[in-house]
Order: structure tokens, then C-alpha cells, then sequence
């Protein structure tokens, strides 16, 4: 386990412009030592420490009470999953992005459960870790468009948060929070841009919002149920 902060410095409040502090949890020392390369290039954050263990996780965020970990779900001993449910449960105030290989499985989908406050790759890109950083920290929560279509094909549809929504908007909305663009969504569903348009102008309407981009984020955000990044 290596920290890079003494812990009395660790439990001083940050200044409100300072650089959110981070640690990275992987089982895998290239894997920890690519994220770090990447999050030191981010203005927002720093890293503070590095945790190979679920347990050794626990440990480093009790002595440096980082606000963000990056955690890899499987790890060896005590799972991702149960390391953050604990963070969850005794250090509230940290945010916990969890990081997975698969988008499939009943360990992510109880990472699902927990509400964490991003879900992402590890083949995600530079932009997209720096969005779940930078949308954890304003609150709101980043789910990768893989993992998003994972959860949508494990409910099924079924006791869904989409009942106000007919299945033909839930398949435009699926195809936009992959990314898809509406000339493509068009092309997909075989129908016209103008009805492509249309459902989405219905779909702002249920969802209460102004654009789209707030849709896509509610509506990952009921996927992934209530508790929200805190």
C-alpha cells in the first residue's frame, strides 16, 4: 500500500480552490500507474495514495480521507463492491468512481445498486475519466454508454423508471446515451430525423428538462436507482 501524504497533513480541510484529492485502488501496478499518468494531468484533482486491495483501500481512506477513489471492482481478498459499500457507509462525504473490465456480470450490477458517483471503463478515454472526475465533483453522475446499456438489458424494461415512456423513446434514448447521433438513430430505427426529433422533444417534456444532455442524466441517473453521487 503506498500513500504519498503523511496523515496529519491528510486530516488538515482543503483550501475550497485546491485540487480534490484522489486514490486509485487496482490489483494491477501498470493499471494504477496508467491512471495516475492520467489524473495528474487534470487540473481538479491530485493523487494522493495507491491501494491494491480492497482491505488496503479501506486502510488509506481511514488515515488520508481522500473526497475521490477510484476503485477497480475486482480486486482480490474484499471485491471493490464491498470496499465501497464500507466507504459508503463510513466516510459519506467520499466519492467513490467505480472502474470495471466488463459490463456484465452480478458484481457490477451490485456496484449498480450502491448509486456510486461514476461508472466507467478501464478502456475508457483521457476525456471520458476527466468527465466522471469533473461530474462527480459537480455532483452529478457519469455512467459510461456501456455500462448504461448493460443495466437497461439487465432490467428488461421490466419495473423500469421508463413507464411514462413508449418502448420506441426508450429506444431513441438508448441509442443517444450511447452516443449515437440522431442522423444515425434515424438510420438504426428506420425512421425520419423529424420523428427522431420528435421523440426526443416528447421525451425533454417527461423528464422536465430544458436539453438534452440533462435527460441523458436523469435518466442514467434512475437507471442506477436514487442515491446519486453525493
Amino acid at each position: 500500500m503506498k500513500s504519498t501524504l503523511p496523515t496529519t497533513e491528510s486530516r488538515t480541510p482543503s483550501h475550497p480552490h485546491a485540487p480534490v484529492r484522489l486514490i486509485i485502488v487496482d490489483d494491477e501496478e501498470l493499471i494504477r500507474d496508467a491512471f495516475c499518468l492520467l489524473v495528474e494531468a487534470f487540473p481538479e484533482v491530485t493523487v494522493v495514495g495507491e491501494a491494491a486491495t480492497g482491505e488496503e483501500a479501506l486502510a488509506l481512506v481511514a488515515e488520508l480521507r481522500p473526497r475521490m477513489v477510484l476503485m477497480d471492482l475486482r480486486l482480490p481478498g474484499m471485491d471493490g463492491v464491498a470496499a465501497a459499500r464500507r466507504i459508503r457507509e463510513e466516510w459519506p462525504e467520499t466519492l467513490v468512481i467505480a472502474v470495471t473490465g466488463v459490463t456484465d456480470g452480478l458484481l457490477l450490477m451490485a456496484a449498480v445498486e450502491l448509486g456510486l458517483a461514476g461508472y466507467i471503463l478501464k478502456r475508457a478515454t483521457r476525456q471520458e475519466l476527466h468527465l466522471a472526475i469533473t461530474m462527480a465533483i459537480a455532483g452529478r453522475r457519469y455512467v459510461c454508454p456501456e455500462i448504461t446499456e448493460a443495466v437497461t438489458a439487465h432490467h428488461h424494461y421490466a419495473a423500469s423508471p421508463l413507464d411514462p415512456v413508449s418502448r420506441r423513446e426508450a429506444e431513441v434514448l438508448d441509442l443517444l446515451c450511447r452516443g449515437v447521433r440522431s442522423k444515425k438513430i434515424a438510420e438504426r430505427l428506420e425512421i425520419s430525423i423529424r420523428t427522431v426529433e420528435k421523440h426526443l422533444g416528447s421525451l425533454r417534456r417527461k423528464y422536465r428538462t430544458d436539453t438534452t444532455m440533462e435527460m441523458v442524466t436523469i435518466y442514467q441517473r434512475e437507471l442506477l436507482g436514487e442515491g446519486g453521487a453525493r
